[in-house]
């Protein structure tokens, strides 16, 4: 399946500028069911007014801010569009920075970046430098009337680009954890295992939805007019001694 571009752009840094279209780099296959009536039919969801009940046409609604309990100020088509960020098809380089100190936990998604026309050189040359320099370009971008935090980055031959969260958007790590103190045992008996199971780079084709599997097998089953057989699976749970449970885990793996 060809990957069109779903919008344009303009990279900048300094004086230069390089043209760019945005692809992107995921394809939602996800499972899901309707709700449907017992005579078959699709359900069509209505809008009521919370407090009398009575159906409201979507088209006479207006959007409404919560700043208190039940306490609105309602705004306007109009008011809503005036909001919004004026359309600026630039990403603007603000600064370079480190490419490992891109935390994981911040970026929203990824999309892949392509030369526009009269940009190769430009994008190969940014791409290049960056991957040497192990460099990241941070910038804001203006899609569908919102400011994105973005990260450009070196990616294989080419450029991703990393919507991010803002930081008031990222939660702090603020988990209990226990201080352990972990036996010399443990910790080699513990290495050696993670050592077993180490394969080296992740390959995400070993692994599918195993959800997805089971419905479509199901649905497949109920078109040929087949009764499902529903098993219900029970965790197993055992309590074992930390360092036996790994001199166990390492056996069984052994042994397979």
């Amino acid at each position: 399946m060809s990957n069109r571009a779903r919008a344009t752009a303009t990279i900048s840094f300094g004086l230069v500028t390089i043209p760019v279209k945005v692809y992107t780099s995921v394809e939602s296959i996800g499972t899901s069911f309707n709700l449907i009536s017992k005579d078959g039919n699709r359900v069509q969801q209505k809008l009521v007014d919370a407090v009398t009940g009575a159906e409201v046409n979507r088209a006479e609604c207006l959007k409404g801010f919560e700043y208190a309990k039940d306490q609105f100020v309602t705004f306007t088509p109009e008011e809503i569009a005036s909001l919004s960020s004026t359309a600026d098809k630039t990403m603007a380089i603000t600064e370079f920075v480190d490419a490992d100190s891109i935390e994981p936990r911040f970026i929203e998604k990824v999309c892949y970046l392509g030369p526009d026309k009269g940009g190769d050189k430009g994008y190969s040359l940014l791409a290049q430098t960056m991957k040497a320099m192990k460099q990241v370009g941070v910038a804001q971008w203006t899609s569908q009337g919102r400011d994105h935090l973005v990260v450009i980055a070196p990616f294989q031959d080419g450029l991703a680009l990393y919507q991010c969260f803002y930081k008031d958007e990222v939660r702090d790590f603020e988990v209990d954890v226990a201080t352990m103190t972990m036996s010399k045992p443990e910790e080699v008996v513990a290495g050696q295992l993670v050592s077993m199971l180490a394969t080296g780079a992740f390959d995400p084709s070993k692994y599918h939805d195993r959800y997805a599997k089971r419905v479509q097998d199901a649905v497949d089953q109920k078109i040929a007019g087949k009764e499902i057989a529903v098993v219900v699976e029970t965790a197993k749970t055992s309590v074992l001694d930390l360092y036996e449970a790994l001199k166990a885990s390492l056996k069984v793996k052994a042994s397979s």
